[in-house]
């Protein structure tokens, strides 16, 4: 979790993901690395993905204040992604 961490920082985000990933499959009740995975994923624009690994941070853990944040920021960006395509849609 914590190389994860650092190869995100140095934009390595393929790496930390499998990293973090791995720490999972370690650890499968690792909350902290599903959140640190949906914050990863969220910020290279995997919302879909995001919005699953922060769900499962906070199925083990429905008390983390900054999974709980990341969820309802992640689900905004979910809504302005899909107004933005039926937007489109209204248009062609």
């Amino acid at each position: 979790n914590n190389m994860g961490g650092s190869l995100a920082a140095y934009n390595r985000t393929e790496t930390a993901e499998r990293s973090y990933k791995w720490a999972i499959k370690l650890k499968p009740k690792f909350t902290d690395a599903y959140y640190n995975l949906g914050n990863l994923l969220l910020a290279t624009g995997n919302i879909e993905g995001a919005i699953e690994r922060l769900e499962q941070a906070l199925k083990l853990d429905p008390t983390h204040p900054k999974a709980k944040a990341k969820l309802k920021d992640a689900q905004a960006q979910l809504e302005k992604k899909v107004e933005a395509f039926k937007g489109q849609v209204d248009e062609a």
